[in-house]
C-alpha cells in the first residue's frame, strides 16, 4: 500500500491500477480504494484476467521449449527477455 499511495502522490494520477495475481485479493483491493480514497480510484481487471507472473513466465517457456529452444544451468533471470507474441 506504501509504494501505491507513493506512486500515485509522485506521478499525480487519479487511477490507480492493480494487477497480477494478487490483484485477485479482495482484501488487497478494497485496503488500496481505502487508502486511496479522495485521492485516486482503484481499477482492477476481473480475475480472469489477472495471471500470476508464473504462469506467464512458465508460457513462455512452453512455448520456447516447443520450438526447441533449450538452455542448461547456467542461464540466469534477466527482466530484458522478449516474451513470445510480445516482441
Amino acid at each position: 500500500m506504501t509504494k501505491l499511495a507513493r506512486a500515485v502522490k509522485a506521478t499525480g494520477y487519479r487511477t490507480a491500477v492493480l494487477g497480477g495475481g494478487v490483484a485477485c485479493s479482495r482484501a488487497l483491493t478494497a485496503a488500496a480504494a481505502e487508502r486511496l480514497a479522495g485521492v485516486a480510484r482503484v481499477a482492477v481487471a476481473s480475475p480472469r484476467l489477472n495471471t500470476d507472473n508464473a504462469a506467464m513466465i512458465a508460457r513462455a517457456g512452453w512455448y520456447r521449449l516447443g520450438i526447441g529452444e533449450k538452455s542448461d544451468w547456467t542461464l540466469d533471470a534477466r527482466a530484458d527477455l522478449p516474451l513470445p507474441g510480445l516482441s
